[in-house]
């Protein structure tokens, strides 16, 4: 997640379905495209396991929508050990994902 923008990976068995960047005003946008995205890729959302990385708050509405979604939520939290922690240690490392993480 990016302010106001979104990256969205579907992939299944380690073959990408899906690879699109959305823009978003609202909660309701994000869920929009992510339903409309599994939908045209045919994947049920009950089986779903979504991970989020870059800017987005666990306190958040938006977090807690997608809980309310989707059975699996969780947050990519992988590069905290490529972090100086004295620097960043301001806002939690899965804001830093986007740099550090690649989806491919």
């Amino acid at each position: 997640f990016y302010k106001g923008a979104f990256e969205l990976l579907i992939s299944n068995n380690s073959t990408v379905l899906l690879h699109r960047y959305f823009q978003y005003q609202t909660t309701e946008d994000v869920l929009y495209h992510l339903l409309n995205s599994l939908q045209q890729t045919c994947v049920n959302k009950e089986e779903v396991a979504v991970t989020v990385s870059g800017m987005i708050d666990k306190g958040s509405a938006l977090f807690k929508e997608l809980n309310l979604y989707f059975r699996e939520v969780s947050v990519h939290q992988s590069i905290a050990g490529h972090l100086h922690k004295e620097a960043f240690s301001d806002y939690p490392a899965h804001y830093f994902s986007p740099f550090y993480y690649s989806f491919s």
